[in-house]
């Protein structure tokens, strides 16, 4: 087994599930803020928390999408991409 299918089955098996689930989390904290900001409009306190999940939804996807987005402009660059794609 070479060091490239090596790398390549850790993308596959470890990277991509964990990345799918990176994702899924920040989407769900996400619409977690916003049920929490629609469902509690006279509460300020919760509002405040709903606004803080949905910030804090935002940055985790734009950290998760601008990461992955510089991995492949950079294996692109030096042509080391492996077939794998998210």
């Amino acid at each position: 087994m070479s060091i490239r299918e090596i790398f390549s089955n850790i993308g596959l098996l470890i990277l991509k599930p964990f990345i799918t689930l990176l994702v899924v989390i920040a989407t769900v904290l996400f619409l977690w803020g916003v049920i929490q900001l629609l469902s509690n409009q006279d509460n300020e306190e919760a509002r405040s928390k709903g606004k803080q999940h949905i910030a804090w939804g935002i940055v985790g996807l734009f950290v998760i999408i601008t990461v992955w987005g510089l991995v492949k402009v950079l294996c692109n660059t030096l042509g080391t991409c492996l077939p794998v794609s998210f």
